[in-house]
């Protein structure tokens, strides 16, 4: 069974896990942000399957936001719809997608 996601469905996902990269370097976790943000990239597009090929491209024209906060608002709900999404459409890339942002 072939998957095809639409545009609005990459740009949800891409969104979501670079975003998350994102907040996770801007919050400062585990050290630098220049560090969280390169091991993040490397995870990224270091993924496979369905999510590997969605996740090679940052997502284009994104406004996060000037603040933490502003872009927690953006990416939260994004890695909800995400998962949202993928549970429905692709059970077996939910889990994929999870352990690639995590």
């Amino acid at each position: 069974m072939s998957i095809t996601l639409n545009d609005q469905d990459k740009l949800t996902l891409r969104t979501a896990a670079w975003g998350a990269v994102s907040l996770m370097s801007a919050a400062g976790a585990a050290g630098s942000a220049h560090k969280v943000a390169t091991h993040g990239s490397i995870a990224l597009t270091s993924a496979t399957g369905l999510v590997g090929h969605v996740l090679t491209k940052a997502p284009q024209g994104v406004k996060y936001g000037k603040t933490v906060a502003e872009l927690a608002d953006q990416v939260l709900p994004a890695l909800t719809a995400a998962m949202s999404l993928l549970n429905k459409q692709a059970p077996a890339e939910a889990g994929n997608f999870r352990r690639t942002v995590t």
